[in-house]
């Protein structure tokens, strides 16, 4: 008799739905919701993803209907393998959000506990989560390549409870889809590399036919190996910056930072955060109309001042006084973002600031 996991739509009843609240209110309608969306109503399935995750947080009905969708999983209803990724990595919408309310407030022993409430939503979502792992494993090999992505995806997301899907994951390296193969080499990253996994990704960066693979299998050594990745991982990430497309070639199954702060991220990691900041700030100045795409700036002065006392070097001098020649006066953005550096915030003072320190 084969195993069946999570919850089956017979056993709905079994719950008090118009106790739970999601995004919206009273979850009463998350039953007919499941329903529909068994029926392959793909309206429902919006519905029920955004009551269930609203813009990253999660609620007290979450928990609950998570072992019907992965129910719904193993009966072959993959399209929810996304939003079951989506819901592993939900949050407390009062936690991410009290550094806008007043202080005040925030010390209020009744708002500290609504926080503690939605801490716990949070923990029990996750861990209704991790309870489809064995379901999640099958689509690794399913017919379809998104499925395999996603599921590569979503066991990446839960490698702190399952150390072990890294070792599952290394399959999808030989994969016959080059996105695939991407998705699994960067997916590796978030697990202990083991003799066996280094050597794969290292082969995957040299020997794949296709850039992307390559360029993630990069990402992936930079977080294990650091300074000491090979040379060619470096290289990688320049070509990458060479690529104006290589962006449009991720797919968009994928969650997680752009590529773009990835390669930032992974440049920090190789110890070439000067290297690629210089490489940055000329992308932008090479290929940015108008100021336009400025992400290829900002990347480039939070690697050349990754923090409040960091040295004054001449890189950072440089995208300093390019930023005062293009923006006067400074955007609010630029002015929040100089303030949690503890660098002066408008035109004048930055401007004084950088004749007092230049040679």
């Amino acid at each position: 008799m084969s195993v069946v996991y999570g919850r089956p739509l017979s056993e709905l009843g079994e719950v008090d739905w118009t106790q739970l609240k999601h995004a919206y209110g009273s979850a009463e309608d998350v039953p007919d919701q499941l329903r529909a969306v068994a029926a392959g109503d793909q309206e429902a399935f919006s519905d029920l993803y955004g009551n269930l995750w609203h813009q990253g947080t999660v609620y007290q009905a979450t928990a609950y209907a998570v072992p019907f969708l992965i129910g719904l999983l193993d009966v072959g209803n993959a399209e929810v393998l996304h939003p079951l990724a989506c819901m592993a990595q939900g949050y407390s919408y009062h936690d991410v959000h009290q550094m806008y309310d007043d202080p005040a407030q925030r010390a209020d022993p009744a708002y500290q506990a609504v926080i503690a409430r939605e801490l716990r939503w949070v923990k029990a979502v996750r861990a209704a989560v991790v309870g489809g792992v064995p379901v999640y494993r099958r689509f690794l090999s399913d017919p379809n390549p998104e499925y395999r992505e996603l599921a590569a995806n979503l066991l990446a997301l839960l490698a702190a409870e399952v150390p072990d899907a890294g070792e599952w994951l290394l399959g999808g390296l030989s994969d016959a889809e080059s996105a695939v193969r991407a998705v699994c080499a960067q997916a590796l990253a978030r697990f202990s590399a083991s003799p066996d996994a280094l050597e794969a990704v290292r082969k995957q960066g040299l020997n794949d036919p296709e850039f992307l693979p390559r360029l993630m299998a990069a990402f992936t050594l930079a977080r294990w190996q650091q300074a000491l990745a090979p040379a060619w991982a470096g290289d990688l990430l320049e070509e990458a910056l060479a690529q104006l497309d290589v962006e449009e070639l991720l797919s968009p199954l994928l969650e997680g930072p752009t590529l773009l702060r990835q390669l930032a991220h992974a440049a920090r990691e190789l110890g070439q955060s000067e290297r690629f900041a210089w490489l940055l700030w000329s992308h932008f100045r090479e290929n940015s109309q108008d100021n336009s795409d400025e992400d290829y700036f900002d990347e480039a002065l939070a690697l050349a001042y990754p923090a409040p006392g960091a040295p004054l070097t001449p890189l950072l001098v440089t995208l300093l006084n390019d930023l005062l020649g293009r923006h006067t006066p400074l955007t609010s953005w630029y002015r929040q973002y100089l303030h949690q550096l503890a660098l002066p915030t408008t035109h004048e003072s930055l401007s004084t600031w950088l004749q007092e320190r230049e040679p």
